[in-house]
């Protein structure tokens, strides 16, 4: 982290040449740099934006998966208890609903 002021983070990357012609190769090294807590202060759009350009939300697709989104901090099972039970819950119903088919 090169600075930091009220509320805004600078990053410093660095490449080389060989990189170039990765598509995305600079964001790939700033999204590894912050923490699971700095991108969930970014707006949801724009979160939503880096997992697109990351392939996130196309695997979660590709395997069926359904995703949530909550307006939580860093360890929503503190702050939204109840509706990470739900999505458990959810969750072994229907791996249990697909063992019985």
């Amino acid at each position: 982290m090169v600075a930091r002021a009220d509320g805004v983070e600078a990053v410093r990357l660095s490449g080389v040449q060989s990189e170039g012609e990765l598509a995305y190769g600079a964001l790939q090294g700033l999204w590894s740099q912050l923490s699971e807590e700095s991108i969930r202060r970014l707006p949801v759009p724009q979160q939503r934006a880096l997992r697109i350009i990351f392939g996130l939300e196309a695997a979660a697709k590709r395997m069926g998966a359904t995703t949530h989104e909550l307006d939580s901090g860093h360890v929503p099972m503190l702050s939204h208890p109840a509706r990470v039970i739900d999505v458990i819950r959810t969750a072994a119903n229907a791996v249990q609903g697909a063992r019985a088919a």
